[in-house]
């Protein structure tokens, strides 16, 4: 019972940001800022885009955010 309230809760979170994610897709749009990378300004590929529309940060932006949290979590580990 405790892991499928748990299990629910988790869906709703990443819905909840997935949903977060769009409306700051649609703030920048509207702000002409769309496909920008928030990170380093660098236009964001067609292809990312078409893939991730809600993307704010080019592939090496993400992977280096990626790291950087991924490290953070073994940190928080030890």
């Amino acid at each position: 019972m405790d892991l499928e309230r748990e299990l629910g809760i988790s869906l709703m979170e990443m819905r909840n940001r997935r949903r977060q994610s769009i409306d700051e897709a649609l703030t920048r749009l509207h702000d002409g800022t769309y496909g920008m990378c928030a990170e380093c300004g660098i236009e964001i590929s067609e292809k990312r885009l078409q893939v991730v529309p809600f993307a704010k940060l080019c592939v090496e932006c993400q992977s280096r955010a990626e790291l950087l949290e991924k490290i953070e979590r073994e940190e928080d580990r030890d």
